[in-house]
């Protein structure tokens, strides 16, 4: 699991820098996205690339039972991540290309402060967990298309930093953390409102039917 977390990283790293590599236009890099996207989820884990925020909801929503599994696999996700993109900044450098894709996520927007960027990761990611693990296990091309589309807006707006472990890799490969912070709040406070979300769910479907067998008795 460590190795292919690594590559993940790695992938995703180049894939941001090839703009700057070869001076193309910035649309480019979501191109060589999609390509590392589906080769680790077809070929090395099914389920869905590996986030972070997206882990913790499965714990909070009940999908996943163990507190030490969840801990284990969200620790390793951020730690490959700071090490995937510090290995591929140091393999563009050696081979003297830009790295200028290697970078923390920064609104293009500032002048409507934290709370706009905190609101936008938030609800990204609260979709993003819902299509990782509502409809991607059950309808794995619908929920593939959505994982690509639900970014779009918030890239759109330049707050691209949905998942936390890229956004804090990212982070330290450049050694700048300005309001990295927000990068992990948003993604992290969107999973626990989903996981929280199912939790209500579960209950008020649990109550529904126990009312509905007691109005049969």
């Amino acid at each position: 699991f460590g190795s292919l977390l690594l590559s993940w990283a790695i992938g995703q790293a180049i894939a941001l820098a090839v703009p700057g590599a070869f001076g193309v236009h910035e649309l480019f890099a979501a191109a060589a996205l999609v390509v590392v996207v589906i080769l680790f989820q077809v070929v090395f884990y099914g389920a869905g690339a590996p986030n972070a925020a997206v882990m913790l909801a499965a714990y909070v929503s009940g999908e996943e039972k163990s507190v030490a599994a969840t801990l284990r696999m969200v620790l390793a996700t951020m730690a490959g991540a700071v090490v995937g993109a510090v290995f591929a900044r140091d393999t563009l450098l050696h081979f003297a290309l830009p790295v200028d894709g290697i970078r923390p996520p920064i609104s293009f927007f500032p002048e409507y402060g934290s709370n706009f960027v905190l609101a936008l990761e938030a609800v990204t990611s609260l979709l993003i967990c819902s299509f990782s693990l509502l409809v991607l296990p059950k309808r794995f091309f619908i929920g593939l298309a959505g994982l690509f589309i639900i970014p779009v807006p918030a890239a759109l707006l330049g707050v691209p930093g949905i998942d936390p472990a890229w956004s804090l890799g990212r982070a330290v490969a450049a050694k700048n953390f300005a309001n990295n912070s927000l990068y992990l709040l948003g993604p992290f406070g969107g999973a626990l409102a989903f996981g929280v979300a199912c939790r209500l769910g579960k209950i008020l479907k649990k109550l529904t039917k126990t009312s509905k067998k007691k109005k049969k008795n």
